[in-house]
């Protein structure tokens, strides 16, 4: 079970990051219920599948994946480089988003849900982080070809964290790191693990306006030209300035009331 740690607003969060920083690595996730499983372990337990079938469904989907993504632009050649865009990307893999930057998994924690109780985890990882290179050099491959979604790597019997290739602006931009599950409906859990609790919408409320003024934001972690102009148009001063107009009456009911209409 986790340790809990409660935070109020941003200052206790830096408090209690401070000792942390340099070896922890952080996700938030936006209900306290949400367990440490990626996004294809979680339909093994949403849904009526059994093993085999939800690896079919995983293989299948990756080697789509791989084939449509080309027309939106290059890949790399090796698949475990393609399995970290695709992950970034929403595609439901084996891995499980973290990064090494607090602020980051706090955003995410209090982005949306209000009303619910959010969570930021804190992982000391000792320093085990294997490099993509390190990963290809043991041997270990994510394979589309031949239809195994599995981390091939016989030696790993337990989820490892990795590196990922920078792929795309997200995975620099979020601080990524990966974590690999060789069975992903098996949740992480750890004695190591703390959890932070974010509760409340006024507590919400300012602490995301603390970390925009932080540059924590959608244009900063999802650099794309769209969420620039959503940004600069939310944020411009001058914007934020000016009044809305009253809604003018319209001049049907103005008539109506001038001839004592009901």
């Amino acid at each position: 079970m986790a340790n809990d740690v409660i935070i109020k607003n941003l200052v206790e969060y830096r408090e209690f990051i401070t000792d942390k920083v340099d070896y922890f690595l952080f996700r938030g996730v936006e209900e306290i219920d949400f367990k440490l499983i990626p996004k294809i372990g979680r339909y093994y337990e949403d849904y009526e599948v059994d093993k085999k079938t939800l690896e079919r469904i995983e293989s299948d989907i990756f080697k789509t994946f791989t084939l449509k993504a080309t027309e939106y632009q290059n890949l790399p050649d090796k698949a475990m480089y393609s399995l970290a865009l695709a992950q970034h990307h929403g595609l439901a893999t084996r891995l499980l988003d973290w990064t090494t930057d607090p602020f980051v998994a706090l955003y995410f924690a209090i982005k949306n849900n209000d009303d619910k109780c959010s969570v930021v985890y804190a992982y000391e990882h000792s320093f085990n982080i294997r490099t993509i290179m390190e990963l290809e050099d043991e041997g270990e491959t994510y394979s589309s070809e031949v239809g195994e979604a599995i981390i091939t790597h016989p030696r790993y019997t337990e989820d490892f964290f990795f590196l990922p290739p920078i792929v795309s602006p997200r995975i620099s931009a979020q601080s990524g790191i990966l974590q690999a599950f060789p069975d992903p409906t098996v949740p992480f859990v750890d004695d190591k693990l703390v959890r932070v609790r974010i509760e409340g919408e006024a507590i919400k409320q300012q602490i995301r306006e603390s970390l925009n003024l932080y540059g924590y934001n959608e244009h900063r972690l999802f650099p794309t030209i769209d969420n620039l102009c959503n940004f600069l148009n939310e944020n411009n001063k001058d914007f934020k300035k000016l009044k809305p107009k009253e809604a003018e009456c319209p001049k049907s009911i103005l008539a109506n009331v001038e001839r004592g209409d009901n």
